[in-house]
């Protein structure tokens, strides 16, 4: 490898079980002849930054932590960025920023789209991501525009002609927008610095040494500038992982998939056979390592090379297998959990470093929680999602609220965000914020936007009169806030149409207004620290790329929001933010792109399953596999190859590997990587059938056991005695039947305090049906009574007229126009029933809604409100019951269960409703008003109603007599039979733990 003009191509690999940045360094080292001057003249062009660093930590680990001269590193991925591969050389046009591209490019979008007539912004701004794909596409496989017509297949043709002329954006207005701007696409600008550099080492060949290493030459460019340094006097490409092993008819037959196929496409581009290729001096491994390596080259083998999987021996195979382990965990959360053991244990000997590989970015931030339990950060080289910043998050939330005009999910959702503060101390804001949800949000929604809010505070402040005086003036403040902060922004969202950087404006200035305290601006809390410093540049760059784009409708806002941060991540520094402890020096969570060339003595290989690793091939929205392959384009099977390659290299370099999967995600069934399925086939073949990857240690069982409890005892059924004192002296007639079927209710609504709080965006149900139809009904038998009988068509125009009053205080347009025909319906069915009535009997007295009333010895007062009582002609009362619900059956009114009415009887026979006057009860019906195709039906209550009336006061005062013992319990449900259907207290009781039902 040293300068002597040789121009023969110098190739070298590091096999697949040599760790390759130790080994690289070591071959550097000696080839220096471990003089430091010498390896600081070196040049070496690796994949990536993390490489790059990877290389420097290589070297430490080689030379014990002594300080040393390094080679001068080149990151080739991010060498456009970087600017130093053409340092002294004449630069192409600056590169676009990614925003202002995509910006730019749904402005072109757009405007194809409102030629069709399909126009929308926000998908605008994500067709426009998949364009800015696909020019990079082009531009790193070097595939020319004017081909695109000749991708099509014939019967296909008219299909692709439509997309033809949609991809005039990037064949012809795109052009000419980079040269009027006089920008570059990033990757053609990165083509064009790699060609330059190309050239200029070709014309003046650098005397000291360039290694380009760890590349697979994945695009043409690379693949010629490796040609280029294999050529030079003192040049050298390093590949990693060739497989020198594989005999020959294996090695033609290996497709796309398989992963060698990338070194052998770039093999190709270098003008180099495989026997050409020598291995990087002092790069052999021990051989463990060399048998995991054969047993990994040959379970890839392809089709035409399988015979060789029999002439494996079997103690190679089993010797290969060490240190390889397997899990298949339940789920999701039990292989992080499997995952965070396993690198924890890892920490317990002095050196060793564990690593987890993944794509899967669900499953690192999973594994990222279960370390934290444990009070460790790993090092993630992915960082974190802007959008799931604090900051980030608020911004979303914010979008959100404003959108949906101030639905109480989402504002309440903004509000509870740590960085709202509305003008306040945080504290007191937070404060301030739950008592206004309890004040106004909790129920029904109000009207939209801060009127709707003014106005709901208007109407609770008219119920309130004197109570929750504390309440409504913290809802006021709040109020006041969000008028004073996201005013602006909620006007600019009422308009037709608006520049979207405009709104982004008034989205940060109502953001930064919300956020401010009553002591720091709202940009000094919203933009500090790490992830708010992404997020401000995130902004900022934002803001300048949106003026690239035409005005939008404001209902695309926050589907366009949300697409700014697409894809954004925030890296936290390795010394730690604020709040987060520094991500533990031996502990990594590594991407599979910035796995690459990198090595620790335990290696994680987490979320194999088919879909995830290796993903599901998508060749995009523009063209079929073989239309890209005619157009020029990399097959999407290529990817498959080369996420093999990483996976082969990481099975053959660890000391010690543990492979994992979840059986189901996201409750859904998986499928095992196909690589896991080829090494069990190939496990399976050699070893016969059985667990050959049983890890060192049953992580799986210490994660399963880790939050079991020593013993489960089951909690008996809550048997709350509370003292006489504190047991109820008040109760309505429905609350004794409640006490009959569920004392527990009663116990935990009168002795506890506790009620039901009123859902968020609570809907409108069949209580509320209820509520409409007894009003209107009561409403016209007291007009009735007043005016005398007016006739059906009147006396059913006054139930529709106060129906209809009530359904549109219900502001629930769609369940309005569900029950009027019904309410119609049932007015004609009630007056048609009572003219009926009035035909049999004569005018009689009705009163509806009456309350009544009795104080009982004992201090005890028993009070109710029947719907409709009638004094008949000879003295005696006809109570009737309104039911829009299912009707109580007869036996249970006979056992005194079903009480309700009955006892409302009992308590008409004792004077208890003035109105009416005392009178013994003839008649007792149920009148089941549906308002279906059959609107209403009475049923008369069965047997004597003085009778019943007597045996519902009997239970009565059993009841009143059981409850008045202090040993008698309110027992949860006692008769599970005759239990209420629905109850609001079921959770508290832990009728499900005890009762044995399922959680």
């Amino acid at each position: 490898m040293g300068a002597d003009r040789r121009r023969d191509p110098a190739v070298f690999t590091i096999p697949p079980e040599a760790p390759f940045l130790d080994s690289l360094a070591a071959g550097l080292w000696r080839d220096a002849k471990e003089d430091q001057a010498a390896l600081a003249r070196m040049t070496v062009v690796l994949p990536t930054r993390r490489a790059a660093r990877g290389l420097a930590e290589a070297f430490l680990r080689l030379t014990e932590g002594r300080p040393l001269l390094l080679p001068r590193t080149i990151a080739l991925a991010e060498a456009a960025d970087e600017g130093v591969i053409l340092a002294g050389l004449e630069a192409p046009p600056p590169a676009v920023g990614a925003l202002r591209r995509q910006a730019a490019l749904a402005r072109l979008v757009l405007a194809k789209e409102r030629a069709a007539g399909v126009a929308s912004a926000d998908h605008a701004f994500r067709l426009a991501g998949e364009l800015a794909t696909l020019l990079d596409e082009m531009a790193r496989e070097e595939a020319d525009p004017a081909r695109l017509a000749d991708a099509a297949e014939a019967a296909h043709a008219e299909h692709w002609l439509k997309t033809i002329a949609f991809l005039e954006i990037v064949t012809s207005h795109w052009p000419r927008w980079l040269a009027d701007n006089g920008l570059a696409d990033p990757a053609a600008r990165l083509v064009a610095l790699l060609e330059s550099r190309r050239r200029h080492w070709e014309r003046s060949p650098p005397e000291s040494p360039v290694i380009a290493a760890g590349s697979t030459g994945g695009i043409p460019a690379v693949g010629r500038l490796l040609a280029t340094v294999a050529r030079l006097p003192a040049g050298a490409v390093v590949l990693p992982g060739l497989d020198l092993d594989m005999d020959a008819a294996a090695w033609e037959a290996i497709g796309e998939s398989h992963p060698q196929a990338g070194l052998k496409r770039l093999l190709g581009r270098l003008g180099v056979a495989r026997e050409e290729v020598r291995p990087w001096p002092g790069a052999g491994a021990s051989g463990a390592f060399a048998a995991r390596a054969r047993v990994v080259s040959r379970m890839m083998l392809p089709a035409e090379g399988m015979g060789d999987w029999r002439r494996v021996e079997r103690e190679a195979v089993r010797a290969g297998i060490a240190g390889l382990g397997r899990i298949d965990a339940a789920d999701q959360n039990e292989e992080a959990l499997v995952i965070a053991l396993a690198m924890r244990a890892a920490l317990e000997t002095p050196g060793r470093r564990a690593a987890l590989v993944t794509p899967d970015r669900a499953l690192a931030a999973r594994v990222s929680a279960a370390l934290a339990r444990f009070g460790i950060r790993a090092d993630d080289s992915a960082g974190r999602p802007l959008g799931a910043t604090p900051p980030g998050v608020y911004l979303r939330l914010l979008v959100t609220a404003c959108a949906e005009r101030l639905a109480p999910v989402p504002l309440l959702a903004l509000l509870k965000h740590p960085l709202a503060s509305g003008g306040m101390r945080p504290g007191r804001f937070r404060a301030a914020v739950r008592l206004f949800e309890l004040a106004l949000l909790r129920g029904q929604r109000p009207a939209p936007g801060i009127a709707g809010l003014e106005a709901a505070y208007a109407h609770a402040a008219r119920l309130a009169r004197e109570h929750r005086p504390r309440g409504l003036a913290a809802a006021a403040r709040v109020i006041e806030a969000l008028k004073r902060s996201l005013g602006p922004l909620l006007a600019a969202l009422e308009v037709s149409e608006a520049p979207p950087a405009r709104l982004l404006a008034a989205t940060l200035a109502a953001a930064e207004a919300l956020a401010a305290t009553d002591t720091a601006p709202g940009a000094r809390q919203l933009w500090a620290q790490e992830a708010g410093e992404a997020a401000a540049a995130r902004m900022a760059e934002a803001l300048e790329a949106l003026e690239h784009m035409g005005p939008i409708p404001p209902e695309s806002w926050p589907g366009l929001f949300e697409a700014l941060f697409a894809g954004v991540e925030v890296r936290l520094r390795r010394i730690g933010s604020a709040g987060e402890g520094a991500p533990h020096p031996r502990l990594f969570i590594w991407g599979v792109l910035e796995a690459r060339l990198q090595s620790a003595e335990l290696v994680i290989l987490g979320g194999l399953n088919e879909g995830t690793w290796p993903a599901a091939v998508d060749p995009g929205p523009w063209m079929s596999r073989p239309m890209r392959t005619r157009f020029g384009l990399a097959s999407p099977e290529a990817a498959i190859g080369e996420a093999a390659h990483d996976v082969a290299l990481a099975l053959s370099s660890a000391p010690e590997m543990l492979l994992t999967r979840a059986r189901r995600v996201d409750g859904a069934p998986t499928v095992p990587s196909r690589w896991l399925v080829r090494l069990d086939a190939f496990l399976e073949s050699q070893l016969g059938p059985g667990d050959h990857l049983r890890p060192p240690a049953d992580w799986l069982g210490i994660a399963r056991a880790l939050d079991a409890p020593d013993c489960v005892t089951p909690e008996p059924r809550a048997e709350p005695r509370p003292p006489l004192a504190l047991r109820p002296k008040r109760l309505s007639v429905t609350e004794v039947e409640r006490l009959l079927r569920d004392p527990f209710e009663i116990y935990a609504k009168h002795i506890l305090g506790l009620r039901r709080l009123p859902e968020l965006d609570e809907p409108i149900d069949r209580s509320d049906w209820g509520t409409v139809v007894h009003a209107a009904i009561a409403s016209a038998l007291r007009r009735m009574r007043k005016e005398g009988w007016p006739g059906v068509a009147t006396f059913r125009h006054w139930i529709e007229e106060q129906g209809a009053r009530s359904l549109e205080a219900l502001a629930a347009p769609a369940r309005e126009a569900f029950w009027r025909p019904r309410l119609a319906r049932i007015a004609k069915w009630v007056a048609e029933a009572e003219e009926r009535r009035l035909a049999e009997e004569g005018p009689v007295e009705s009163f509806a809604e009456v309350k009544g009333e009795l104080a009982l010895p004992g201090g005890f007062v028993l009070h109710g409100r029947a719907d409709r009582i009638d004094r008949l002609a000879d003295g005696t009362l006809r109570l009737i019951d309104y039911k829009t619900g299912t009707i109580p059956p007869q036996k249970e009114i006979e056992e005194a269960y079903a009480i309700q009415l009955p006892l409302e009887a009992a308590m008409a026979e004792r004077g208890a409703f003035a109105e009416v006057g005392r009178g013994i009860a003839s008649h007792l019906a149920y009148w089941k008003l549906g308002g279906g195709f059959k609107p209403g039906a009475k049923t008369p209550v069965k047997g004597d109603a003085a009778a019943l009336a007597a045996a519902a006061w009997e239970r009565f005062e059993a009841l009143r007599a059981r409850f008045d013992d202090p040993s008698a319990a309110y027992w949860p449900r006692p008769h599970p039979h005759r239990a209420p259907q629905f109850s609001d207290y079921l959770h508290l009781a832990r009728v499900e733990e005890w009762g044995g039902g399922d959680d």
